[in-house]
């Protein structure tokens, strides 16, 4: 009985399950939706279509009268190509724009409605022509597509274009070049430099003071041709006169009181390898002369400046530059006084070679000093005597020298003389100074260098050897002695009092290679040096090696009777500097000094003689072995110096 009552209910449930799958079957099939039991169903109304580029956008309402909802849809479009581009045109095609809801219908553009920009094939051209004419090229191309009829013809203007810049002898040089504005076409040019460009050839003048040639130049200044040329200054032709042989006057006179601690200077210019002029100072009016006949020659080594009559130095000569050089006198040095006023030039014989003088160039300038006003003298020439201006008393010369300064010009020369008294007192030997293509040497005291290619020459009282030299008691003249040899300047202002020197190196003596010192005789000291005056001090010589490396050896004795101070010394030259040692356990002995201008010092302390017992002087060096390499030995610089310390 349950069993059929469990039926039953089942039963009944399938029947109400199978009842509601009816009714949702049947709203879903009728078109419009609703809510619940009495959903509303759409009925939509016309749709509208607007396009905005490939959008496409479809709107309707829905005509219930209670409802009027809206739907709306917007597609993006296909682009479907209906027509492919050619040369002449482009590609063309419609639009289609699909939509989803049922409720809108699909929207398609009439075929070839659309234009695709810039899709036109490129013309298949023939190819371009270019035609030129005197002023202008044309080019024209056309398309090969029959269809196409496309054809292009443009015509420029041709301009030229400079490869090669004119000079002021040829004009400029360049090539035509044409221009198109047309994408078809290229820019056509001529070979370079095949147009010559006319009016390009031009001389530019400009009129200017050039002052390193002293001269007003007309020129170009492209190529520097020049076209007129004004010296300022006059230039005199051999034979001629100075001036025309009138004298020159000054356009403003100098006074002499301007003058005073100056100096007068003007300006002149050799042409030739060689030559002379002359010329006196004065003053105008009344006539006083300032210097006597003054005359400048110019050898081939250099200027000479002589005063006639004396033959002596008349101002001197200096590098102006540019080939110019000037003659300078201090006033206080004019051979003749008495003027006011400088204000008159006046020319004296003739001139030899071609001088140019710049007038403009008398000016007052600073005054100079005594070397630079020496006393010139020439092969043939006698010094003459010559006065000290003040004597020099023998008294003030104890443990001094007397010197004087000179200068060679040429290569090679010579000259002598003698230190007189005024009693006629021979103080000093005939002394000649010689000068070699490769030193300056003197037979009696000692030759120095003094800078700017002068040397001094210099002797101690206590080399006064002539037969006066005891009684005089004054230096008071220097006496000729032979000629000159050469070209000579001598500054006999620089006479003077000096420190006196040991050494003379420029006298020192040479061994070459394989030679042994002193000629392998032993050297004896002209004056020997007692012990006593050694003690706490050190002996000394210098030597110069002229080798890049090299060595000699001696030995330090007692002449009589004999005893040795040293054992074999060898000082030995190496690439990086000087050993000394001595022969008795090769021992350093002694030490080496720098003497300067290459020139070096063997030192050594008496208290450090390897063997000196029993010597009362020290006189003779006597020689060792070989000299190797080239050495000079000062003989002369043999001294005694203090001690030194850490050898």
């Amino acid at each position: 009985m349950m069993k059929k009552i469990y039926g039953l209910l089942l039963c009944l449930l399938f029947a109400l399950f199978l009842s509601a799958c009816a009714s949702s079957s049947s709203e879903s099939s009728s078109g419009s939706t609703s809510s619940g039991p009495s959903q509303h169903v759409h009925t939509w109304g016309e749709v509208e279509y607007s396009w905005n580029g490939f959008e496409c956008t479809a709107e309707t309402d829905c005509t219930g009268d209670s409802c009027q909802e809206s739907l709306t849809e917007t597609v993006t479009a296909n682009y479907v190509k209906d027509t492919n581009a050619t040369c002449y045109s482009n590609e063309k095609g419609h639009l289609e724009a699909l939509f989803e809801n049922d409720a809108f219908v699909d929207q398609i553009t009439a075929a070839n409605s659309m234009e695709q920009e810039d899709s036109m094939l490129p013309h298949t051209l023939t190819a371009v022509e270019y035609n030129w004419d005197a002023a202008n090229c044309s080019a024209s191309v056309a398309c090969t597509v029959e269809e196409c009829g496309f054809e292009l013809e443009e015509t420029v203007a041709i301009s030229i274009a400079t490869d090669t810049e004119g000079d002021c002898e040829n004009n400029a040089k360049g090539h035509y070049e044409a221009v198109f504005e047309s994408e078809y076409f290229t820019t056509q040019t001529t070979e370079a430099n095949s147009v010559e460009i006319p009016d390009s050839q031009k001389h530019q003048k400009e009129r200017a003071l050039n002052e390193d040639r002293r001269q007003i130049i007309t020129a170009c200044t492209l190529c520097g041709d020049e076209f007129e040329v004004e010296n300022l200054y006059d230039t005199y032709e051999n034979g001629s006169t100075i001036n025309g042989g009138l004298n020159y006057v000054l356009p403003t006179p100098i006074p002499m009181t301007e003058l005073s601690g100056k100096a007068i200077r003007f300006e002149f210019k050799f042409e030739s390898q060689t030559g002379s002029f002359a010329f006196s100072l004065l003053q105008y009016n009344p006539w006083k002369q300032l210097t006597n006949i003054v005359t400048i020659t110019k050898t081939e080594s250099g200027f000479t400046v002589t005063d006639n009559g004396t033959n002596q130095t008349c101002g001197r000569i200096v590098d102006a530059g540019n080939g110019w050089y000037a003659w300078e006198i201090n006033a206080a040095g004019f051979p003749l006084a008495g003027a006011e006023v400088f204000d008159l030039v006046v020319p004296r014989n003739t001139v030899v070679g071609t001088v140019s003088i710049d007038w403009n160039s008398l000016s007052v300038v600073n005054a100079y000093t005594s070397r630079d006003v020496p006393t010139v003298y020439k092969t043939g020439d006698s010094l003459g005597r010559t006065n000290l201006p003040s004597a020099i008393l023998m008294s003030q010369m104890e443990g001094k020298a007397i010197r004087f300064e000179f200068k060679f010009i040429s290569e090679t020369g010579s000259f002598g003389f003698q230190v007189m008294g005024n009693e006629w007192n021979r103080i000093s030997d005939i002394v000649t100074v010689t000068k070699t293509a490769n030193d300056i040497t003197a037979n009696y005291g000692r030759i120095v260098e003094a800078g700017d290619g002068w040397y001094a020459w210099e002797l101690n009282k206590s080399g006064f050897t002539g037969d006066g030299a005891a009684a005089a008691p004054t230096i008071d003249f220097i006496y000729p002695r032979n000629t000159v040899e050469g070209d000579l300047y001598i500054d006999w202002q620089s006479v003077s009092v000096v420190d006196a020197y040991k050494g003379n190196r420029l006298t020192a003596t040479k061994y070459e290679n394989g030679a042994t010192i002193n000629g392998g005789a032993n050297y004896v000291l002209s004056t020997p040096i007692s012990m006593t005056e050694l003690s706490g001090k050190a002996l000394r010589f210098e030597f110069k090696f002229d080798s890049q490396t090299g060595s000699f050896a001696f030995s330090l004795v007692q002449y009589n009777p004999w005893k040795a101070l040293t054992n074999v010394v060898t000082i030995k030259k190496t690439e990086s500097g000087f050993t000394v040692t001595d022969s008795d356990g090769n021992k350093p002995c002694g030490r080496i000094v720098d003497a300067g201008d290459g020139w070096y010092a063997w030192e050594i302390n008496a208290a450090e003689f390897p063997v000196s017992a029993g010597a009362e002087v020290f006189d003779l060096v006597v020689p060792r072995s070989t000299v190797v390499g080239t050495i000079y030995i000062d003989w002369n610089s043999f001294s005694v110096v203090d001690a030194y310390v850490n050898n």
